[in-house]
């Protein structure tokens, strides 16, 4: 008796309304049932996955009759690490351990290897103390860890006076720097400024034994993220400490879906070398706090990342209150 055949691996394109979806849906299914404690899937965002600048992006669908029960997404950057590519791959949970992963897995290491990659990136999550079956699969092909993360949440409200405290002490190792605040688009008097701060977020920020290379920034890529990032949906407050000559030499930025379903994402926040031992990181933190919280009072949890040997901003969110959530590794995989 013949075997049944495998279900085919289709690819996705932006305009594919169907595909995508199918896509939300299963992320949505993989939400509720993997990690209903995380910010849903933002639609706004998904849409427009295909769009950021300076990646091409590729996805591929399988289908269980009309239903999409798994996809993989992979990510090739077009200005630096021209050698890595970024994969993302996810089962339904009713489809899991049927090999699915493993030939989609396969698939886009193949396109990513055509393509002339020779590493792929791949991530796993689970809760703290959780089971760790995503990095059993990874560790089975050959993959090695690059990196050790933890989710952290800041649930709201905060604690005012534990707030107002910790700004008093900072503001008075502040003492000589300002501070400038923004939302939305950088105003066009910060982008050089801003544009230095963010390049160093690639060479500053502790990246474990993962290896990607610097990233070059100027005003216009800036200009150009800042745009893409309206049209897909993410509404963003920044604050940055200015020195007494004016330059920016710190600044931290957070941003939530135009959906509004209550999360928000803290993002970089970095301290310019020379500049620190002035608290600045917790200082403009506590202000970006307080901006966010005006502009969008619906907010009741922030989640932020933080590499496990990044011991200074955990120092700085263990002290806002942050609490651990999930535990992501990121692994690398050589093509």
């Amino acid at each position: 008796m013949a075997g049944v055949s495998a279900p085919a691996i289709e690819p996705v394109r932006a305009d594919d309304r169907a595909a995508m979806d199918g896509w939300f849906g299963l992320l949505q299914v993989s939400h509720v049932h993997d990690a209903p404690e995380l910010p849903p899937p933002c639609p706004v965002g998904h849409a427009a996955r295909f769009s950021w600048p300076g990646f091409e992006p590729r996805a591929w669908v399988v289908r269980e009759g009309h239903e999409v029960v798994a996809v993989a997404h992979l990510t090739l950057p077009q200005r630096e690490n021209l050698t890595s590519a970024f994969a993302d791959v996810l089962v339904a949970p009713a489809h899991r351990r049927l090999g699915l992963g493993s030939r989609l897995l396969d698939h886009v290491a193949t396109d990513a290897r055509t393509a002339g990659r020779t590493r792929l990136v791949l991530w796993t999550d689970r809760s703290p103390d959780g089971p760790d079956l995503g990095d059993g699969f990874l560790e089975s092909v050959g993959a090695r860890r690059g990196l050790a993360e933890m989710r952290r949440r800041l649930d709201l409200p905060v604690d005012r006076r534990r707030t107002s405290d910790l700004a008093a002490s900072a503001l008075e190792s502040a003492q000589g720097y300002g501070l400038v605040q923004w939302t939305g688009p950088t105003p066009l008097e910060h982008l050089d400024d801003l544009a230095v701060l963010i390049g160093r977020m690639s060479t500053d920020a502790p990246m474990g034994d993962l290896v990607l290379d610097p990233q070059r920034w100027d005003a216009e890529r800036v200009r150009e993220r800042d745009a893409v990032a309206v049209r897909n949906g993410l509404r963003s407050v920044v604050t940055a400490a200015q020195a007494p000559d004016a330059r920016l030499v710190a600044y931290t930025a957070a941003s939530t879906c135009v959906v509004a379903d209550g999360f928000a994402s803290q993002g970089d926040t970095l301290v310019a070398p020379a500049h620190r031992g002035h608290r600045l990181g917790l200082w403009i933190k506590l202000a970006n706090l307080e901006l966010l919280l005006r502009e969008h009072p619906e907010v009741r949890a922030i989640d932020t990342f933080n590499a496990d040997d990044n011991r200074w901003m955990v120092a700085i969110n263990e002290q806002l209150g942050f609490r651990p959530l999930r535990r992501q590794t990121d692994w690398e995989l050589n093509l």
